[in-house]
């Protein structure tokens, strides 16, 4: 059974641009954007590193292109 990307907005953020969440089983990410909406930041919400690799792989051939993986510690 393939799992599917589920993609939510808030467009409505308390203290950043408006974002986009991003879970696909129990990983999931926060896609924050900048002032002209173009996503700047994919953060993890929790510690599902493998899931959220998931994330960071559909994305990336969802738009033909690589992701680099900058760990913040």
């Amino acid at each position: 059974m393939a799992r599917v990307l589920e993609v939510k907005l808030d467009a409505n953020p308390s203290n950043f641009y408006p974002s986009v969440r991003l879970k696909l089983g129990d990983a999931s990410l926060v896609a924050r954007t900048n002032m002209n909406g173009h996503v700047v930041q994919l953060d993890a919400v929790g510690p599902d590193s493998d899931g959220n690799r998931q994330i960071v792989d559909t994305i990336g051939e969802l738009f033909n292109t690589e992701i680099t993986r900058e760990d913040s510690n």
